[in-house]
């Protein structure tokens, strides 16, 4: 188990992750889809929460890690039987767009797919915040549902065996985690 975080604590990894943050993201080429997000949409990861970062952009840039790649293989089959599903729930409008995470991990990820605006969004406590911000595992997809469809996105999930993690909602141009201004989207474009 991990301890709740104290204060000072909390206030050192923010600031952690911001600076993390701010390196990943400053090099992130535009999107090339014109999104048709409004503010205000529910947005979910779905697939697995995930702890892994060793092999990921900040294990190399910030923590100094290198290790070979992770093993991705077993991963192939579960990120087709995810797009598929994900795919039917767009077509049949139950969702508004999908994104994978990536390089960068959720938070890059999470940039680029609702840019120009923003996101606010809630990590789990018992995850470690820098691995679930920018952990890169494969697997995951990040959905933006609108709120009158959300209860039969989530019921088809379900009834699809998948997990999904509910993250927040689309801000207006700011980045939100936890309740901390992680500042403008423009900051990071």
């Amino acid at each position: 188990t991990i301890p709740f975080p104290t204060p000072n604590t909390l206030s050192f990894l923010i600031k952690d992750c911001l600076a993390i943050a701010r390196e990943l993201c400053g090099n992130l080429p535009p999107a090339t889809l014109q999104r048709q997000l409004t503010t205000g949409m529910l947005l979910y990861m779905v697939g697995n929460v995930s702890t892994e970062f060793a092999d990921s952009e900040y294990a190399r840039r910030c923590l100094h890690l290198v290790e070979d790649a992770m093993a991705t293989g077993g991963h192939d089959e579960d990120c087709r039987y995810i797009e598929l599903i994900l795919s039917a729930l767009q077509a049949n409008d139950m969702l508004q767009d999908t994104f994978p995470v990536a390089a960068g991990g959720l938070f890059c990820s999470l940039l680029r797919f609702t840019a120009p605006l923003g996101y606010d969004i809630l990590t789990p406590r018992e995850v470690r915040l820098d691995a679930f911000l920018f952990g890169e595992e494969a697997g995951r997809y990040l959905a933006a549902v609108d709120e009158e469809h959300d209860d039969r996105f989530l019921l088809k999930l379900d009834e699809a065996r998948l997990n999904c993690c509910f993250l927040g909602r689309t801000t207006k141009s700011r980045i939100l985690v936890d309740g901390f201004d992680f500042g403008p989207v423009s900051q990071y474009r």
